[in-house]
């Protein structure tokens, strides 16, 4: 692995709220409270920042039936 996004269950299901509380909003908000790490080379996690944002929000959508 390159780059590598540490965290627990509890964090990332709070991250995957349909409206996350502050902190728990974005990738770098996990980062500063502490509840997650990033490691490795972060060039290939700044190139493609968007995407792996985008990519880890996908379980907020909500299902349409």
């Amino acid at each position: 692995w390159r780059v590598a996004v540490r965290t627990d269950a509890d964090a990332l299901g709070r991250f995957w709220t349909q409206k996350p509380e502050p902190g728990f909003h974005d990738l770098f908000g996990l980062v500063k409270i502490g509840r997650a790490r990033i490691e490795g080379d972060l060039l290939p996690l700044m190139r493609n920042l968007r995407f792996i944002k985008e990519t880890m929000a996908l379980p907020r959508l909500e299902r349409v039936s």
